[in-house]
């Protein structure tokens, strides 16, 4: 059975996003190297995505070349929302499924936007039923019932390490979060 799940901003081989977001160990202790990061990032990955399961990366994936990272990780799937530093040929066809810049799909009846960054409107956002997850702001841009950061750096502030994210684990985080305010782009 395939399962989904979501991630983003891992910055595999990104020394300075350790001091940026104080990425630490499962022992609290800062990471002293990138190599060390990337293995706890990958087994983490590993650890709930199966062989046969499905992963959106909402971008900034990794500072190197993507396929060396992507071929150890699991899933049958691998598609990528282009971030900002997703730039070509670090981030070629090689390894990914398919690659995007924006995303809209429709799970359990739910239609969810994908996209690198947080949009103040999307497609359905006024009817309170659809949703958008975004990164690039490493958990520092808070979310709302709607929308969510589903990177690295949130989900371990949530308690799940630092491994891709389930739809049902986003939508128990959702249910925490403030309101949705729609954006009145109607009137002047």
């Amino acid at each position: 059975m395939e399962n989904i799940f979501f991630s983003s901003d891992s910055h595999l081989g990104h020394f300075n996003i350790i001091r940026y977001c104080n990425r630490v160990d499962h022992r609290g202790i800062q990471f002293q190297t990138a190599q060390h990061m990337d293995e706890v990032l990958i087994e983490s990955w590993n650890s709930v995505v199966g062989q046969e399961d499905t992963v959106y990366h909402l971008g900034d994936f990794s500072f190197k070349d993507h396929e060396p990272y992507l071929s150890r990780l699991n899933g049958a799937k691998k598609i990528l929302i282009v971030g900002n530093h997703d730039k070509h040929p670090r981030c070629s066809a090689n390894g990914w499924n398919e690659i995007h810049n924006y995303l809209e799909i429709k799970l359990n009846g739910i239609l969810i936007t994908l996209c690198h960054y947080k949009m103040a409107v999307f497609n359905k956002s006024h009817s309170g039923q659809a949703l958008q997850f975004y990164g690039h702001s490493h958990g520092k841009l808070p979310g709302n019932n709607q929308q969510i950061d589903v990177g690295v750096d949130s989900a371990f502030a949530l308690g799940y390490g630092y491994a891709p994210l389930s739809l049902e684990q986003i939508q128990r985080e959702l249910h925490k979060l403030p309101p949705f305010k729609q954006a009145d782009y109607h009137n002047n």
